[in-house]
């Protein structure tokens, strides 16, 4: 249930094909920060229904609150759910990769003038790999899922208006800027990530493009582990009750 605000078929995403006791939803999330007024009486009858509710990120389980009167549990997103060596089994090395050391950049919407800023600042030292344009003939070189994390965690620094290019990053261990995407407003997903592993200095709205503060990630694996336990907690509960 990536968004509940989009519809297959109209209702798909509230689970309205199955029966109440079947319904449990896994880090859901809104992918806004207030639901429309005309929206509010017909999902709070679709959460009512729910039998457990788990949402990624603290705006999402404020707006179950408020809609429904129901405690939405906050977990972490699938991806955060494995560590560094789980991901490293699935990595593949990418037949297309820079021979020195690069910058990983990934831009899922057009750069925003500090995106660009930033690339400009790095490019004096390394290679720029823009993961979205590598091409070679005119064509597309196959850089899959397996290839995407083994470039990420092999580049010098990341740059990103991804969220999960962010979770990997952070998974990796790694020097990131995330820079806001025009026209698309996924700051309650980032903010909770940030808040949750201390990494706000690098979302660029919140701080200088030049800040080199070091995140501390010996204490961001220790909040990791523990939110994995909560998560795989609520699983087990919602499965077994």
């Amino acid at each position: 249930m990536e968004s509940l605000l989009r519809f297959c078929g109209g209702e798909c995403d509230f689970l309205t094909f199955a029966k109440n006791d079947q319904k449990i939803s896994y880090a859901a999330s809104f992918g806004v920060s207030i639901i429309p007024e005309k929206k509010e009486i017909e999902y709070a009858e679709y959460l009512k229904s729910f039998k457990s509710i788990s949402v990624r990120e603290h705006q999402g389980a404020i707006i179950v609150k408020k809609l429904s009167g129901r405690d939405a549990t906050v977990v972490l997103d699938p991806t955060l759910l494995l560590d560094e060596e789980d991901w490293m089994k699935v990595e593949k090395k990418s037949l297309c990769r820079p021979k020195g050391k690069y910058i990983f950049v990934y831009a899922l919407g057009d750069k925003t003038d500090r995106f660009e800023e930033k690339i400009k600042q790095l490019k004096e030292k390394y290679e720029i790999f823009d993961v979205r344009s590598v091409q070679k003939n005119g064509k597309e070189l196959p850089i899959g899922p397996s290839e995407f994390l083994y470039l990420i965690r092999n580049a010098e620094e990341v740059l990103t208006d991804s969220f999960h290019a962010t979770v990997f990053s952070i998974i990796f261990h790694k020097k990131f800027v995330t820079f806001n995407r025009p026209g698309l407003n996924m700051n309650s997903r980032i903010e909770s990530l940030a808040e949750l592993t201390g990494a706000k200095n690098r979302l660029t709205e919140c701080g200088d493009l030049n800040c080199e503060t070091e995140i501390n990630y010996v204490n961001v694996d220790r909040i990791l582990e523990e939110e994995r336990r909560k998560s795989f907690d609520f699983l087990k509960d919602a499965l077994t009750d």
